[in-house]
């Protein structure tokens, strides 16, 4: 009876815990996808350290946990996750130490974009019929996520000048981006709320997959921002400072993958070795 007096105990302590974290997140101003994802991440955390608590966890413990997912990728973005979580709870002294101190951060290999190609970006674009045609416009033509896509609203349309703000998009920045003229005709005349009222990233993501289904396409609907970079990347010869911009890209080695995209000027491997006799 004791023990489960003492596991109840824990529960809660734990489930305080990551309430009042998420309640620090939301005051620091992070983005509702970024609190889901670090609330999946550390109820996945309570659940592995069950019936312990988060204070129970070592460096040990903490690269067994990781290792239960396969991917590199996944892996590194837990342990930021609970990175900063730990770092939280120890400076307000609701844990004593942070595992994740000890625990190196996962290699993480530098993938290439996976752009969908343009002739079926086109066939996409003919298919798609009202409010699902102007998502698949706007991560076709200005690059957004899905998450920008569902926040955008009428009032940060700018016809005239040309341009439309993106409300906090990745790492919860600002920032513009052109209108091209193949966006003008759907942005023109929208209310000034949001465009896709009652929508959010993961809804605008299964309205685009579901037009990529019904035309055969096997691709994700973030595979329409890849083929944005690399169409701009095309377009502006491997400028990254202008790509990451566009991208919104904090930094432009991110960028730099679209480069892989951008064709050579020509000749530059042909005859190499000619002249050697």
């Amino acid at each position: 009876m004791r023990d489960v007096v003492d596991n109840s105990l824990m529960a809660e302590r734990v489930a305080g815990l990551m309430r009042s974290f998420d309640r620090h997140q939301h005051a620091r101003g992070f983005s509702p996808s970024t609190r889901k994802r670090r609330r999946w991440t550390l109820g996945q955390l309570a659940a592995y350290l069950d019936p312990g608590g988060f204070d129970t966890l070592d460096a040990v413990g903490l690269e067994e946990f990781l290792l239960r997912w396969d991917s590199p990728a996944t892996r590194h973005s837990l342990l930021c996750d609970v990175h900063v979580f730990y770092r939280w709870a120890v400076r307000v002294e609701l844990l004593p130490v942070d595992p994740s101190v000890g625990v190196d951060r996962p290699k993480v290999p530098r993938r290439s974009p996976t752009p969908i190609r343009p002739e079926d970006v086109r066939r996409l674009i003919a298919v798609a019929e009202g409010d699902v045609r102007t998502m698949i416009l706007l991560a076709a033509y200005a690059g957004l996520r899905v998450s920008e896509i569902a926040a955008l609203c009428g009032r940060d349309v700018h016809l005239k000048d040309g341009l439309f703000v993106v409300r906090r998009g990745k790492g919860g920045k600002d920032r513009t981006e052109p209108i091209a003229a193949e966006l003008s005709g759907v942005l023109s005349g929208c209310p000034a709320g949001h465009l896709f009222p009652g929508l959010n990233g993961e809804g605008v993501s299964r309205r685009i997959r579901a037009v990529l289904q019904e035309c055969g396409i096997d691709a994700r609907p973030h595979d329409l921002r890849h083929s944005f970079g690399t169409q701009v990347a095309r377009r502006v010869n491997g400028n990254v400072v202008l790509l990451a911009r566009l991208m919104g890209h904090e930094s432009v080695a991110t960028a730099q993958a679209y480069n892989a995209w951008v064709p050579p000027m020509g000749g530059e491997t042909t005859g190499l070795y000619d002249s050697m006799d």
